[in-house]
């Protein structure tokens, strides 16, 4: 049942996941006006986001992690509690204000390494030690997970709530903004680029405009030797899919190993060489391609995938296939690079 008539709240309406939601909860039929387009206060701090959730009421609440997908990976300082954190915040807030629904978005971080692969929703409860100091991100997503579990199952003394957890593999997808800088004029280390895929569009596109025989591609970093990849908009379409299923539907596929969270992905994981070779052919590069070299030694034989079983029990699976993904997104690349050189262009004093 969609429920048309509630007000909605996206945590980060800019990020490409959120502009997807966005899509598709209008595609779905509600109203613009009940997508809450305000701007958002800090997080961080619980009175200010307390008084924002007040004044605006949402009944529904897309969470998606401050870190999701970040390449970032600072470790834990001493003394800090992910329950500091701004999604814990948010979610706490909710809480208090009455938001009935909420699902929180987190990324394959959060299962601990090593994982066997392709990784299930109950690898995330055995939480084994880990060789590695866990990410300041990934506690964060786990402790959020499991917050919103504990406040669905009646924690406290607060009103009965829906809140769910999905973990979403590497998303790829257009940007679909034209404010955003020019596609082309930054390295791909800066946090502008939003996800793998996007990184070797963008040197694959500027191989070929230069006219580039051969073509050594740079990873961003943490990236895995195989990859999950969902297209942003499938991703959205799951989501809204999740949090619109009634309780014990989901509950049905759910075990006492793994209770909290669904997995969201393809359920197939695509080496980067592979995804290098398709991205040129997307592009229409036919330049030689180097194999591409891990961005870490402990990286040399990774792979990130989700097992998707439970989502595909509740029937749904993607509708984009890779290559089709990577070519609508190829595209959106190219338009806006065009459209930056025609800006160029126009803006250039012309001759007397």
């Amino acid at each position: 049942m969609i429920h048309i008539a509630e007000q909605i709240l996206i945590s980060r309406p800019d990020h490409l996941l959120g502009r997807s939601l966005h899509r598709q909860l209008l595609y779905l039929g509600h109203p613009a006006s009940h997508i809450i387009s305000a701007p958002l206060p800090d997080f961080h701090n619980l009175a200010e986001t307390r008084a924002f959730l007040e004044a605006h009421r949402p009944e529904q609440l897309y969470l998606i992690a401050q870190d999701f997908q970040s390449s970032s990976a600072q470790p834990s300082s001493p003394g800090w509690h992910p329950d500091t954190s701004a999604d814990a915040t948010l979610i706490r807030a909710a809480y208090l204000c009455g938001v009935r629904r909420l699902i929180y978005v987190a990324d394959s971080r959060v299962y601990p390494a090593p994982t066997p692969q392709p990784v299930a929703e109950w690898f995330l409860c055995a939480a084994p030690a880990t060789p590695q100091p866990d990410s300041q991100a990934a506690r964060v997503q786990r402790h959020c997970l499991r917050l919103c579990d504990s406040l669905s199952q009646g924690e406290g003394s607060g009103p009965r709530v829906d809140f769910r957890g999905a973990v979403v593999s590497e998303l790829y997808g257009p940007l679909c903004r034209r404010d955003i800088p020019h596609p082309l004029s930054h390295p791909v280390s800066e946090p502008h680029h939003m996800g793998l895929v996007e990184t070797l569009l963008h040197q694959l596109i500027q191989a070929e405009s230069q006219g580039l025989n051969r073509l050594r591609l740079q990873l961003p970093p943490n990236t895995p030797m195989a990859v999950d990849l969902l297209y942003a908009d499938d991703a959205a379409e799951a989501l809204v899919y999740l949090l619109e299923l009634p309780r014990q539907a989901l509950a049905n596929t759910a075990t006492p190993a793994a209770p909290w969270h669904i997995n969201i992905g393809s359920g197939v994981a695509t080496h980067v060489d592979r995804l290098a070779r398709q991205a040129a052919m997307a592009v229409g590069y036919f330049g030689l391609l180097d194999p591409l070299a891990p961005t870490s030694p402990e990286l040399a034989v990774t792979t990130r995938s989700l097992c998707t079983r439970r989502l595909r029990d509740l029937s749904w699976e993607p509708l984009i296939d890779l290559e089709c993904g990577l070519e609508l997104t190829a595209m959106d690349l190219r338009l806006r690079t065009r459209r930056h050189d025609r800006a160029g262009a126009l803006a250039r004093p012309h001759p007397a």
